[in-house]
């Protein structure tokens, strides 16, 4: 985050951090130079690496960012110069005295040769949950924090500073759906358990919005859908079909493309993901390669799916598939149906029937759901789904 405050005061340099432009719910943890380090009930470090006996290198004090938050401690005892009014309300800090040292040695052993390099892992905004009773829509004070991904694009489809839509403009009742599926619990191979889809990052408020918006679609292959009026928040989930039509329900011309081109069949997925163990920068993660796909092929077709908010290489492997699989169902269709069509919103599963070639038919995902009011008609496209 920018810097606000940096001073050297000798002994002492001391660095005031910007880390959030919002309330958060916690710093978890501190990295200096590379190096995890652990701070006591008083605020002085308490890792090895950075205590000379008992005399400590490094202080810190963290604020929330509440809008009620005084000046930062640090700074108000050791600048007196400085108003009390100096206090960035509303934005999450991190102080940090460091000493550097009596002598140039001294100071080499534990900063090197510049100055140190600092970053924080952050529990971050808190969010509104539908699915927690003790939260209200209207009262931030009751949101806890989250790393559901529905949640968390939800929150920043209506954050003033993100897409500033109102809650009136989401479904929230397709939320709870969506939020329900990404809290549910997936066994790994080493026993251990984890959320489905969870988002984990860090959006830059120079980011256009809507890249935004794709970026954390990724992290639950979700969908945000407008129907009816609102937005509606699609957790990447198995779906089962709504509604089958048939020959009786179709009006005029039907279009369909049975298989996709050959270079779009997908047979090895790479992907990048955001590595807990790199400091939570973005690195290349698990490769999945389909040995029967590639053989049926004939040629290797490479894909790689980025992750900017996916922080788990499990969950990275699970979209890879998902991925993989999507760009092997190649069928698409586009008709028009009668009044049934009404019983359909974009993000629906279908069954579509052509009885006089069973072929074209099957199960398919609503891309489009048009209501034509001349002829009350209702123009759907949609692709194959599994």
């Amino acid at each position: 985050g920018p810097i606000f405050f940096y001073e050297c005061k000798p002994p002492y340099l001391y660095i005031g951090i910007v880390l959030a432009s919002h309330e958060i719910d916690a710093v978890e943890k501190f990295y200096i130079n590379g190096k995890l380090i652990a701070f006591d009930g008083t605020g002085s470090v308490s890792t090895s690496n950075f205590v000379n006996g008992a005399t400590p290198y490094v202080y810190a004090s963290v604020r929330l960012g509440t809008a009620t938050q005084a000046i930062d401690p640090i700074l108000a005892a050791d600048f007196s110069e400085l108003p009390s009014t100096f206090r960035q309300r509303g934005h999450a800090t991190v102080v940090l005295k460091c000493y550097y040292g009596s002598s140039a040695d001294d100071h080499e052993k534990y900063w090197g040769s510049g100055a140190p390099q600092l970053q924080f892992l952050v529990r971050g905004m808190k969010v509104y949950d539908p699915l927690d009773a003790a939260q209200s829509i209207s009262d931030p004070a009751t949101w806890q924090w989250s790393d559901n991904a529905s949640l968390c694009l939800a929150h920043y489809l209506t954050y003033a500073k993100g897409c500033n839509l109102s809650w009136d403009s989401l479904d929230t009742a397709e939320l709870k759906i969506a939020a329900t599926h990404d809290n549910e619990s997936v066994t790994l191979a080493s026993g251990e358990v984890e959320a489905r889809y969870t988002i984990n990052g860090v959006v830059d408020l120079a980011t256009d919005p809507a890249e935004v918006v794709q970026n954390m679609l990724t992290a639950n292959l979700g969908k945000l859908i407008w129907r009816a009026g609102v937005y509606s928040i699609l957790s990447g989930v198995a779906r089962n079909p709504v509604w089958t039509f048939n020959d009786d329900s179709a009006r005029g011309d039907m279009s369909v493309r049975q298989h996709r081109d050959r270079k779009s069949l997908i047979n090895v997925v790479r992907t990048v993901f955001v590595a807990p163990d790199r400091e939570y920068q973005t690195a290349n993660g698990p490769v999945l390669r389909n040995a029967t796909y590639v053989a049926a092929d004939g040629v290797d077709q490479e894909m790689t799916v980025t992750l900017p908010f996916t922080a788990s290489h499990q969950t990275a492997q699970r979209i890879a598939k998902a991925t993989m699989e999507r760009s092997r169902l190649g069928k698409t269709m586009s008709r028009r149906e009668d009044i049934e069509g009404l019983r359909l919103n974009a993000g629906d599963v279908a069954n579509i029937e052509v009885g006089f070639l069973t072929a074209l038919g099957g199960t398919f995902e609503i891309n489009l759901c048009k209501l034509d009011p001349d002829k009350f008609e209702v123009e759907i496209e949609a692709e194959e789904y599994d």
